[in-house]
């Protein structure tokens, strides 16, 4: 028994950190992210799954939802920092998924607190509503910025080839 649950400890160890290595060495794929990036989703799936487990009763589901949405927001926070994806823009339609996911959590709670279907629907599409805006004009305004700077970069480089001319 004791074999068998360090085996098991040590598979674990062994695919939580060594897929992600083997996901940077891959040259196809367009979407890259960094190895630290990848073993803390991976984490936090396995979290969220197990809480399920950890909090089983009808009770507890509000318990459950409202720490769901705690981990999606700290993911959130994280890739809002770090910006962990090589495609900068990715970084925040990234972020609006885990905060849409994260209030879909926080109206299903309020749905089960309240037994308000109307009150769990309408928070759910007010909230759906406004963080697809507000990350659609974070998008908008990443994309311009990322526009500035590639001319900035063209302008600068198209200079320096004069000037050795």
């Amino acid at each position: 028994m004791i074999v068998g649950g360090i085996t098991g400890f040590l598979y674990y160890l062994l695919v939580s950190f060594t897929f992600p290595n083997m996901q940077r060495d891959q040259a196809g794929l367009i979407l890259k992210y960094d190895s630290l990036y990848f073993v803390l989703f991976t984490q936090a799936k396995l979290l969220i799954a197990g809480l399920g487990s950890f909090f089983p009763d009808e009770g507890d589901v509000i318990t459950q939802l409202s720490l769901q949405a705690l981990i999606l927001i700290l993911l959130a926070m994280y890739v809002k920092r770090a910006y962990p994806c090589k495609v900068y823009s990715f970084n925040i339609i990234e972020i609006g998924f885990f905060y849409i996911s994260a209030w879909a959590c926080i109206s299903t709670a309020l749905l089960h607190y309240t037994e308000s279907t109307l009150i769990g629907i309408l928070c759910l599409l007010v909230g759906i509503v406004v963080i697809g805006i507000q990350t659609y004009l974070n998008y908008m305004r990443s994309k311009k910025a990322e526009m500035e700077c590639e001319f900035i970069h063209t302008l600068w480089t198209s200079k320096n080839q004069e000037e050795r001319k």
